[in-house]
């Protein structure tokens, strides 16, 4: 059975919800990666059958951003600003030691993710 990706929003849903009220960063923190998740491998994969498999080498990444970024259609340029503006803090999420407002980041991103996930189902 293939893997629904925007099981991982819903996930980031409930995790961030749950921190809502405590001090939970952690809790944010999973919740931006799984929605950034959600959107990315979604997005990759509604670009396998036109463009064939992403980069294997760490590329990926901006790979499919840039396929969104570039393209002339209004609506996956949109996909590929979400995507853009999610790694980003996904990245601080992931690596950095601080992050700054990261509650509100939970939020952003788990927002861009829906637009993200609802602009490729009016896509594809």
């Amino acid at each position: 059975m293939t893997f629904e990706w925007k099981e991982y929003l819903e996930l980031a849903e409930e995790i961030c919800g749950a921190s809502m009220g405590t001090d939970m960063e952690a809790r944010e923190r999973a919740a931006i990666s799984r929605a950034y998740y959600a959107s990315f491998c979604m997005a990759r994969n509604r670009l396998i059958p036109v463009f064939g498999q992403p980069p294997e080498n760490g590329q990926a990444h901006a790979w499919v951003q840039g396929k969104y970024e570039r393209h002339s259609n209004k609506k996956w340029r949109s996909v590929g600003n979400n995507l853009s503006r999610m790694r980003v803090i996904r990245n601080k999420a992931d690596y950095d030691d601080t992050f700054p407002n990261c509650s509100n980041e939970c939020s952003n991103a788990i927002n861009w993710s829906k637009d993200t996930l609802r602009a490729l189902s009016e896509i594809f």
